[in-house]
This record gives C-alpha cells, structure tokens and sequence, in this order.
C-alpha cells in the first residue's frame, strides 16, 4: 500500500488536478495534502471522494519548503500510524495517467533490494521532454561547463539518450518519488537544512551509505507541469535557495574542501555574467 504526500503551495486546483488523477489506482491507500503556506486554501473535493480515497487535509502554517513540507506529512503518517509500505512524493503540477502501472513500479521495488527510491519517466507537459535522471555532479565539471556550455549540451544530449531504458541511477526527479517506507525512516527522511533544492541529491548520498540506490523506470510514465508552483515566487529567491542548498550539499555530503566550494562560487557568479552576452 502506498500513502501519497502532495505539498501544495498556493496552487489548489493543480492539486486538486494531482490527487484526483490518483482516484482509481488502487494501491493508493491514502492521500495527505499538506498546505505548505500561512493562508488557507480551498480544493474541489466532494466528500464522498474525501472518504472513499482516504483524503487528508494538514496545514502547516507557513512555508516551509520542500524537504520540511514533505517531512511534515510523512511525520503525520507514521506519526498516526497509518497504513502504508510505500510513501509517494508527488509534485502538485504532476498528473498520473490512468493507464499508469503503480503495480509495475511496486513489483521492480520489491523484488530488488538494492532499490529504496524509484520514479517513473517524467515528462514535461508542454515541450513533451522526458526530465531526468541525472549524473553525479561534480564540481570541476559544473566550471568546465560553465566555461563551455556545450560540453554541458552533450551531457544532456548522452542523459536524453540513455535514459529510454530502465537502470540504476544517481539519482532522478523529487516531483515523483516512490519511496520504501522503513529506509526513508531509516534514513531520517529528507533532510530539511534545505529550503529548496538539491533532496534528491542529499538522498542518493544519505541511501548510499545504506548500500541503496535510485532506479529509473522508464516503461511507465507521468506528465509534469515543471515549475508551475515556483510561478508563484520570485525567481532570484528561487536561484539563491537552490544555490545555497547546492553549496550545502556539497560541503556536508561531497566533503568539498574550501577551494572547491570557492571553485563552485565562482562558477555561479561567472555564469551569470556570461549568460548576460548569450
């Protein structure tokens, strides 16, 4: 069975879009909505579809970000020791077909035990292309790639190509995370020094230690709306969270050295300044 957490952040009807292409998928168990905001939101749920799929409503009070927010719901899960083997992770601007394999994913989870994370192919909604998984990130690369933005084009081009067959993988998308339920606990669950950005990447360092991996399914798929809830803030904030997450994942989980982290730092103002002449 799986317990599914869907952070919404003023965006109640792509939410309610999300959860309710959930109805149908009988290994959904149970759905908690967390308002990850101060003010309250209405959704277009029935109250007979509130009973029938189990819906939970919790209101966090504040923004509390990504690895918080999804924390608090899946706190109140075990927290009420509601029924579940599986925690879903799902973005509110994600939509789940109806032809869509809950079954297939739970079945390549639980007959490998190298495996404690796994998604789907996620595909963008608008320019139909697939998003992720991805490489380890490096530092001297990420300058090298800012120096020769087609280097960073190849990788992309090799990562499209690669990525039509299922495989272990560094690490793939939050908007979709299928998740086993005693190694997230396991693990401590997201690690909420973060605000936005880069829990994928602390969660394929923090399973590493376990002997755990992320594994890419790619016979099934879900379609993403990327970025719609972050239309709701302002983007230079959005940069600097993931900047500043970036910077702490790399010092706490990569153990990067001063200069490295100097070497990242330069990396990101260079960035910005050449973008200013492409």
């Amino acid at each position: 069975m799986i317990s599914a957490v869907v952070l919404n952040y003023r965006t109640p009807v792509k939410t309610t879009q999300c959860v309710k292409s959930l109805f149908g998928h009988i290994n959904i168990s149970s759905i908690i909505i967390v308002n990850n905001d101060y003010d309250d939101c209405d959704f277009d749920f029935t109250e007979i579809e509130i009973k029938k799929f189990n819906i939970i409503f919790l209101k966090t009070g504040k923004n509390l970000g990504y690895a918080k927010g999804n924390n608090f719901g899946i706190k109140f899960i075990y927290n009420n020791k509601i029924s579940h083997d599986y925690i879903l992770i799902i973005n509110s601007d994600i939509i789940v077909p109806k032809t869509f394999s809950f079954s297939s994913l739970l079945n390549k989870i639980k007959n490998d035990s190298n495996i404690a994370i796994i998604s789907p192919k996620i595909i963008e909604s608008n320019s139909k292309k697939t998003q992720g998984p991805y490489f380890k990130e490096y530092i001297l690369f990420v300058f090298i790639e800012t120096l020769l933005p087609i280097l960073f084009l190849a990788r992309k081009k090799i990562e499209s190509i690669i990525n039509k067959k299922s495989r272990f993988v560094y690490r793939t998308m939050g908007s979709f995370l299928l998740i086993d339920s005693l190694t997230f606990k396991k693990i401590s669950l997201f690690d909420e020094k973060t605000f936005l950005g880069y829990e994928e990447h602390i969660l394929a360092e923090k399973l590493n230690i376990s002997n755990k991996r992320f594994y890419y399914y790619a016979d099934q798929f879900v379609f993403h709306d990327h970025g719609f809830s972050r239309k709701k803030q302002n983007s230079k904030s959005i940069d600097q969270f993931f900047f500043d997450s970036k910077i702490y994942y790399f010092k706490k989980y990569r153990k990067a050295n001063f200069a490295m982290i100097e070497l990242l730092k330069f990396s990101q103002k260079l960035r910005h300044f050449l973008n200013k002449f492409r």
